[in-house]
C-alpha cells in the first residue's frame, strides 16, 4: 500500500469525549472500569474514488493502553468480513480475539462531503465580510507565505457567520485544503473586558537616567472600554528608604573621598553597654545582644555627619522553636554604639516578608513585601532601644522576616549602630547609597567580619497579614 495522507508524528486529535459506552465482560455487565471515548481527528484532505486503509495510533499516560475496542455484534464473536490489522512493532498482523480466534474489526467514522470532493469547496463565492491578501502566489521549497485575512463588520448585522477558505495547490496528496472560518459580530452593547499586557514592568537604570516601555490596553469584550491610569505607592517593589533617600541621587562613586565605611571611632573596642535578656517571645540571631563598639556605618570623612545607612537582618522562622504557623511582630530592639552626635539620629524600622525559597543569607530588595514601619530617634551611647512596631506574618513556613533599621543621615558627627563580635547564626547586612552599596551586603563582604548587629524581635501569637495595595 502507499500512504496518501498523514504521518506517524503529527498529532491530529481535535477532541475526545465519553461515548456513554463501557467495555465489559458478559459476566460483569455493570462494570465501569473501561469507558469508551470518542476521539475526533482533523484531516482536511480530498480522496479520489478508490479503496483505502485507515491507519491510526493513540497514546496515553497510563501504564497500559489506550486500547482500541472491536466492533461488537450481539451473539457474535466477530463481524463477518472483518479485516482489521494491528502493528506488533515490526509488521502488520490480523487483529484476533484471543478467546475465539476470530478476526476483528475496529469502529471508525469518516465525515466529509461525498461527490464534490473538496469539502465544501466545489462551488466558491465571494464573502462580503472577508478579504484575503494575497489570493495567489508561489512558495519556494522550505519557505512560507503569510496571508492576511481581514474581517470587516461594516454593514453586517450582529450575529455569527461561517465560511470556508479553499486553498488549492499543486500538492498531489492535498490538492485542496479547507480552512473553516467563523465570524461573530456584536451589537456593541455588551460588557467590555480589559486585557493589560504586560502584567508587570521591571526597570533597572543608572542614576540620572530614564527608561521607557509600552503597556497595551486591549478590549477583548463588547461595547466601549473606558479606562484611567493612576500611580500607587509601590511597597512591594523597594523599601521606602530607597525611594526617599536623599543620597540615592548620586551616581555610584560620585561621593568617593567624601564618605566611607568605618567602624566605631571610640578607639576602645572593649566598651559595652548593658546586656539584653532574651524572653520566651523573642527571636534573635545572637545569644549576646549587648551593645558594643563593633558597629559599622557610612559616615562623612570629615567627621561632620553620618550618611544614609540601612542595617538589616533576615530571620528564618523554622530555626526558632517558639514560633508557630503565624506570628505578629510587636517590637524590635536595637542599640547604639559609642557616639556623641547631639540630638541622635532620625531612624525608621521597616518590617518585610521575603519568600523562604529565596537564597539563604541574601536580601534581594525586589523580593521584599513591606508589612510594618515605625519612626524613632536613635539617641545615647551604647544604649539598647526598643521600638514598638507591628507586622503580621500569616505563613511562617513560606515566608521569612526581614528587619531594616534605616536612617537618611544627620549632621553633627558620626554615628554607629550597636554591635559586638559574639557568635551569630546568620550575617548582618548593610546598604548605603552614599557609600555605593545599593543592595544589602553582608558585613564580611564589605570587610568587617566582626560587625554583628544587635537585634531582638519580640513576637506574640500571630495574626493576619494586611493588604499590600489599595
Amino acid at each position: 500500500s502507499t500512504i496518501v495522507f498523514g504521518d506517524t508524528t503529527t498529532n491530529r486529535m481535535a477532541s475526545t469525549a465519553f461515548s456513554n459506552i463501557y467495555r465489559v465482560l458478559d459476566t460483569a455487565l455493570t462494570n465501569t472500569d473501561r469507558p469508551l471515548m470518542a476521539v475526533v481527528a482533523n484531516i482536511g484532505t480530498t480522496l479520489p474514488a478508490g479503496t483505502y486503509w485507515v491507519d491510526w495510533q493513540l497514546s496515553g499516560t497510563l501504564a497500559s493502553g489506550p486500547w482500541a475496542p472491536p466492533v461488537t455484534l450481539v451473539g457474535q464473536t466477530g463481524k463477518p468480513g472483518a479485516n482489521a490489522v494491528q502493528n506488533d512493532g515490526s509488521s502488520w498482523i490480523p487483529a484476533m480475539d484471543d478467546g475465539s480466534g476470530a478476526q476483528q474489526d475496529f469502529p471508525f467514522l469518516i465525515e466529509g462531503t461525498a461527490g464534490g470532493g473538496t469539502s465544501g469547496c466545489s462551488s466558491v463565492s465571494d464573502i462580503p465580510w472577508l478579504s484575503l491578501n494575497p489570493t495567489a502566489g508561489s512558495t519556494a521549497a522550505g519557505a512560507s507565505t503569510p496571508v492576511t485575512v481581514t474581517f470587516n463588520s461594516t454593514g453586517v448585522a450582529a450575529g455569527s457567520y461561517a465560511a470556508r477558505l479553499c486553498v488549492s495547490s499543486n500538492d498531489a496528496a492535498n490538492p485542496v485544503v479547507t480552512v473553516p472560518v467563523s465570524f461573530t459580530v456584536t451589537d456593541g452593547t455588551g460588557d467590555p473586558i480589559a486585557e493589560i499586557t504586560p502584567d508587570s514592568l521591571d526597570f533597572t537604570v543608572d542614576a540620572g537616567s530614564t527608561g521607557t516601555d509600552t503597556m497595551v490596553i486591549k478590549n477583548v469584550g463588547s461595547g466601549t472600554l473606558t479606562y484611567s491610569i493612576a500611580e500607587s505607592d509601590a511597597e512591594r517593589l523597594n523599601p521606602p528608604s530607597f525611594r526617599n533617600n536623599p543620597w540615592a541621587k548620586y551616581a555610584p562613586g560620585a561621593l568617593e573621598g567624601v564618605v566611607s565605611l568605618s567602624r566605631s571611632g571610640s578607639g576602645d573596642l572593649n566598651r559595652f553597654g548593658e546586656p539584653v535578656q532574651l524572653l520566651a517571645t523573642d527571636i534573635s540571631q545572637m545569644a549576646d545582644n549587648t551593645p558594643g563598639d563593633e558597629g559599622v556605618a557610612c559616615n562623612l570623612n570629615d567627621g561632620s555627619g553620618v550618611s544614609d545607612n540601612s542595617w538589616w537582618r533576615r530571620f528564618y522562622f523554622n530555626e526558632h522553636t517558639n514560633v508557630g504557623a503565624s506570628a505578629n511582630v510587636v517590637s524590635v530592639t536595637i542599640s547604639t554604639g559609642s557616639t556623641t552626635l547631639p540630638g541622635g539620629v532620625p531612624s525608621t524600622i521597616n518590617l518585610y516578608t521575603i519568600p523562604h525559597s529565596v537564597t539563604v543569607n541574601t536580601i534581594p530588595t525586589g523580593q521584599l513585601t513591606l508589612i510594618g514601619t515605625a519612626n524613632f530617634t536613635a539617641t545615647g551611647s551604647l544604649q539598647s532601644i526598643t521600638v514598638p512596631v507591628t507586622g503580621a506574618i500569616t505563613d511562617t513556613v513560606g515566608k521569612d522576616l526581614v528587619v531594616e533599621w534605616h536612617t537618611d543621615g544627620a549632621t553633627g558627627g558620626p554615628f554607629y549602630p550597636g554591635a559586638n563580635a559574639s557568635a551569630e547564626t546568620h550575617p548582618t547586612f548593610l546598604s548605603s547609597s552614599g557609600c555605593g552599596l545599593n543592595q544589602p551586603e553582608t558585613a564580611t563582604a564589605i570587610g568587617f567580619p566582626d560587625f554583628h548587629l544587635t537585634m531582638v524581635v519580640t513576637l506574640d501569637d500571630g495574626g493576619s497579614e494586611p493588604e499590600a495595595c489599595d
